[in-house]
């Protein structure tokens, strides 16, 4: 079910809103807002994951010095004998 908002812009936000919709990005102001809540969840999403995996790589223990010549030969080697 679609609930209605009330939403007052601002000057500059209706400019802006104004913008994208003369320009043809957008059929409405209503689809323009639409695309930017959507923009914003996305972003929220991705921003939790990188804080899951910061937060894994700060719990999974100590840094190791890797030789990165030997490491990059070892890649290689296994993608060969797949």
């Amino acid at each position: 079910m679609t609930q209605s908002i009330k939403f007052t812009p601002k000057p500059n936000e209706k400019e802006l809103l104004d913008g994208l919709v003369q320009s043809g990005g957008y059929k409405s102001s209503q689809h323009a807002l639409s695309a930017g809540l959507e923009a914003l969840n996305s972003h929220g999403a991705k921003l939790q994951r990188l804080r899951e995996m910061i937060r894994a790589g700060d719990n999974s223990g100590a840094a190791v010095e890797v030789d990165r010549k030997k490491r990059l030969e070892e890649l290689r080697r296994k993608s060969r004998n797949v």
